[in-house]
């Protein structure tokens, strides 16, 4: 199983010829019309894989298959896979009550492990404790993590209702390091990397925290920390970091039953109520079943897909926060029914107006919509940046009197005010948020 791989930076991609994928032309429209640094690894059933690789890493080095990217929430279907292989050896058991290896969690003593990998176990989430918030740059002992999640209770009747929870993921984590005695990172390693030859995955922990390209914060080029909390509140939920050439590898195999038994792998792909299974959104569109997931994280973003039964599998990785890695996964689809690629910026083309310095910084400051997501707007000259949490800033494009589009962040932002004169900004038309003191 081969691999075609294209790589360019910032004035060296290739011009435009007939002979290029339609996914090369494709992403290298997307860097030059919107700077979106990525790098997309496609490939049919039974055919070479391709990988295709614009821009450069936050260092300023070319990305290439072999760059590490986290994977945020994509990270999470590992997890499940891991629980699937350890149950498949009677090391755990899907429907036992996890009380069973965690006697912390007394006030959940109905939940399972398959309720955990479902979203369906009414563990609250992780922006709803205010002890996250102040504590989440720094480490966190797994018993006290356990007794903070036990304090708060349970948000419904565990199997009775569908709510995303990183923390039940967590949950999840230290019930199969409790039931194998091998730690999480370990357990990936010896069961799931090592055995596919993925020797560029790695689950990270509080060990090497910043010593991975994708996590690494960057002050000295005027970035800051990549990852929105220490690993240890988020492990088995998205401290995954993998390469374009690792993910396609993978994602391979496991579509193709090298890596769990066909009545695991059913479990794993097969939807609920909810059209969610272990770490996938499971759907279908045009005649196809589509196993997939996106994540997002201030560090980067990724999304995977799987069709069948064409067997086509894509990954986009990217070290930008932005709704443009989600939003490929359509196109790449028509790519593989051998349909015409679209533009994803169409609908973000500008029609530039005038904008008044004045207006310009009267708008800048920080506004925040939650504890896990806030929004600050700078201004150079006539010019309006935003930057998402800890990401990257990009320009904001004027496209009508109060109203901007940011092309990377794939949004649209509105301005107003409020009764008392503050500046309020919308997210993709949200509720408007004042701008904070």
């Amino acid at each position: 199983m081969g691999l075609a791989v294209a790589s360019a930076t910032l004035g060296s991609a290739a011009t435009a010829d007939d002979s290029r994928s339609p996914v090369e032309a494709y992403f290298e429209h997307l860097w030059t019309q919107a700077a979106y640094a990525a790098c997309a690894a496609t490939a049919f059933k039974g055919e070479d894989a391709e990988i295709f690789c614009f821009g450069e890493d936050p260092y300023g080095q070319p990305l290439t298959e072999n760059t590490q990217f986290q994977l945020a929430s994509v990270s999470k279907h590992f997890t499940a896979v891991l629980a699937l292989k350890l149950a498949e050896r009677g090391i755990v058991r899907l429907d036992d009550p996890i009380v069973e290896r965690l006697p912390e969690l007394s006030n959940f003593s109905s939940v399972t492990l398959r309720q955990l990998l479902n979203n369906t176990a009414g563990v609250p989430n992780h922006d709803q404790f205010p002890a996250y918030v102040a504590g989440r740059d720094g480490p966190i002992a797994d018993a006290n993590l356990l007794s903070l999640i036990n304090d708060a209770g349970p948000r419904f009747e565990a199997g009775s209702a569908y709510e995303y929870s990183n923390f039940g993921w967590r949950l999840a984590a230290i019930l199969l390091h409790r039931a194998d005695g091998r730690s999480f990172r370990e357990l990936t390693q010896d069961e799931l990397f090592e055995p596919l030859g993925m020797s560029d995955t790695v689950a990270v922990d509080g060990s090497d925290y910043a010593r991975h390209p994708g996590l690494e914060p960057f002050g000295a080029d005027g970035f800051v920390a990549t990852l929105s909390a220490h690993p240890q509140w988020n492990e088995g939920a998205g401290t995954i970091v993998s390469t374009p050439r690792n993910m396609i590898s993978w994602l391979r195999a496991l579509h193709s039953g090298r890596v769990l038994s066909d009545e695991s792998y059913a479990a794993l792909t097969t939807a609920d109520d909810n059209g969610y299974s272990m770490g996938f959104a499971i759907y279908e569109a045009s005649g196809e079943k589509i196993v997939a997931h996106d994540g997002r994280f201030v560090g980067g973003s990724a999304d995977v897909q799987h069709r069948s039964p064409s067997g086509f599998v894509s990954v986009v990785l990217s070290h930008q926060n932005t709704r443009l890695t989600q939003a490929t996964r359509s196109d790449l689809s028509r790519f593989s029914r051998g349909e015409d690629m679209q533009n994803p910026l169409g609908e973000l083309a500008p029609v530039t107006v005038e904008v008044e310095d004045s207006d310009a910084w009267k708008l800048q400051g920080t506004y925040e919509f939650g504890p896990g997501f806030f929004v600050i707007v700078r201004a150079v000259g006539d010019r309006l940046y935003v930057a998402a949490n800890w990401g990257d800033y990009t320009e904001l494009l004027p496209v009508a009197d109060g109203a901007y589009v940011s092309r990377t962040l794939g949004a649209r932002i509105t301005f107003s005010e409020t009764d008392a004169g503050v500046p309020a900004l919308s997210w993709d038309g949200s509720p408007p948020i004042p701008r904070t003191p």
